[in-house]
């Protein structure tokens, strides 16, 4: 999962016959224009949609997750 400034990407991953990955599932969702907030309580809950939405969009099964965030929400 990939949180930017403007969208919310993910990607889901399944291991392959050499014991490397294969991209099986991926999708990108927009925020807008209140994703793009600093302020942390409409930004949180704008993301907490959109992931909501692409879940179920997609079909994402994995339970396990890697996060990128931008440095300046580290």
């Amino acid at each position: 999962m990939d949180f930017g400034a403007g969208s919310l990407k993910l990607a889901e991953f399944e291991v392959n016959e050499a014991g490397g990955l294969r991209l099986k599932n991926y999708g990108i969702k927009s925020l807008g224009l209140d994703g793009a907030s600093a302020e942390a309580g409409p930004r949180e809950a704008v993301l907490l949609k959109a992931l909501t939405e692409l879940i179920a969009e997609k079909g994402i099964k994995s339970k396990d997750i890697n996060v990128c965030a931008p440095g300046f929400h580290v």
